[in-house]
């Protein structure tokens, strides 16, 4: 059985400069969830929700918090969403990003945050 997040329905422009992503998971009453209670695994979807390889997420995995990563980018242009999930008892937890479209020459953002609701 898989819970989901919402799906967030706005959308914004990202250059094609890696930068660090993050996500932080919050229980049910907004207390943050300590780091060494997940196991994150990071996925990248494109705009139909199928796996794509214009970017790849590697964990930082140095200070075992795979919490906490780079997003490189393998393309100039192409739609993407990340996508984080950690085993919750039988279930997993899903927080998944905006949908992302990169562009080249875009402002840059420095942390792409994934915000579970």
């Amino acid at each position: 059985m898989t819970t989901e997040t919402p799906e967030p329905q706005a959308a914004g422009d990202i250059p094609s400069d890696d930068c660090p992503c993050r996500v932080d998971w919050q229980d049910r009453f907004s207390a943050d969830i300590p780091h060494s209670k997940t196991d994150t695994t990071w996925l990248v979807y494109d705009e139909m929700d199928n796996p794509t390889t214009v970017v790849t997420i590697e964990p930082d995995l140095g200070d075992s918090d795979e919490e906490t990563g780079v997003c490189t980018f393998h393309a100039s242009d192409g739609l993407f969403r990340l996508i984080a999930q950690t085993p919750s008892g039988d279930v997993t937890i899903e927080a998944r990003s905006i949908l992302y479209k990169i562009v080249p020459g875009a402002p840059a953002v420095g942390i792409i945050t994934l915000t579970p609701v």
